[in-house]
């Protein structure tokens, strides 16, 4: 059902495929994903349905189980720019009314008594999102119409492509990876609802007992799970980096920037590790250009469309001047 800790390795003699790796980002960062994905296939001629794995975090997730069970890029983007018809409607779920919009403050007390007191056991090794995760209150937004949007899609359309699905233990601060449709006592809708639960604003998703929160807290993106699935070409689609960046006057975007910088480092070290075992990497991830449309709230709705446009537009370029169909972006410069 679920695998603990750091990637396995494979021998680069025995990988091949093509694994998809769909990173975390919020409503906008899925929509950013659908951009650049839509690019892929326009520019690069590749339909992201034809990959041999898919890993999805957090909103990634969802857009994964919509391609591995056959759910085409431009389906998901007619579905955006039509919220009361197309396969998105047809399935219950209106882009439009995100699963944030219920989502207020967070209740009062600490989130993870557990995670704490790991922290405070080891509090310069501690991570300082462990410390955030761990003092953030529980959520009270709910994800109840994101989990039966899944298990629509799950019932109506068949699997074509194998699923990791990535969630944190909310008491030990591990990464979780989950395969759902490959365990029966495993609901598929639970993995993905985990994966997105953001500590402070969602509730943790119980699991065979065990609380579980975002799978962006120690990753937006996870691409080193693709180590262990043998392929020996990766597509990283990461709306939380960035290739390039702005110079915001506002103190939030500047903050934001900041986080984004962060997560483009971690991003780094992963794709290095990718390709010193032998996998051909390709990273997709905005430009400045981007980040000026994105703004600072993941879940504002009003964007999804300049989003994606944009994201069409940048990701395009870059594709139409590497040349090739496949790629090897550089993951942003600071």
């Amino acid at each position: 059902m679920s695998t603990h800790g750091d990637a396995r390795t494979t021998s680069t003699n025995d990988r091949s495929g093509v694994g998809l790796v769909l990173g975390a980002g919020g409503v906008l960062g899925a929509c950013w994903s659908i951009g650049a994905l839509r690019a892929l296939e326009m520019v690069g001629r590749w339909d992201p349905r034809t990959c041999d794995t898919i890993v999805g975090t957090s909103s990634g997730a969802v857009l994964a189980t919509l391609l591995s069970r056959g759910i085409s890029v431009q389906a998901l983007d007619a579905g955006q720019r039509s919220p009361d018809e197309g396969v998105l409607a047809e399935h219950g779920f209106n882009c439009a009314n995100p699963m944030m919009l219920r989502t207020p403050l967070g209740l009062l007390g600490l989130g993870s008594p557990r995670l704490l007191a790991q922290c405070l056991a080891n509090p310069l090794g501690a991570p300082l999102l462990h410390w955030c995760v761990a003092l953030a209150p529980s959520g009270r937004g709910s994800l109840v119409e994101l989990r039966e949007f899944i298990d629509q899609v799950v019932d109506r359309n068949p699997v074509t492509v194998p699923m990791n699905v990535v969630a944190t233990d909310y008491d030990s601060g591990q990464r979780e990876i989950f395969h759902p449709g490959s365990h029966e006592d495993l609901v598929f809708s639970e993995a993905v609802a985990a994966s997105c639960s953001v500590p402070g604003l969602f509730p943790p998703v119980s699991i065979a007992g065990r609380r579980y929160v975002d799978g962006a807290i120690g990753s937006s993106t996870n691409a080193d799970i693709l180590l262990e699935t043998g392929v020996d070409t990766a597509i990283v689609v990461a709306p939380m980096a960035a290739n390039s960046f702005d110079r915001p006057r506002s103190p939030l975007a500047q903050a934001e920037r900041l986080v984004r910088r962060r997560v483009t480092e971690g991003l780094r070290a992963e794709v290095d590790r990718l390709r010193e075992n032998g996998i051909h990497t390709t990273v997709l991830a905005p430009t400045a250009e981007d980040l000026g449309t994105l703004g600072v709230n993941a879940f504002d709705c009003t964007r999804r469309l300049p989003v994606m446009d944009t994201a069409l537009r940048t990701t395009s370029r870059q594709l139409e001047e590497d040349g090739t169909p496949s790629p090897h972006v550089a993951v942003g410069t600071t």
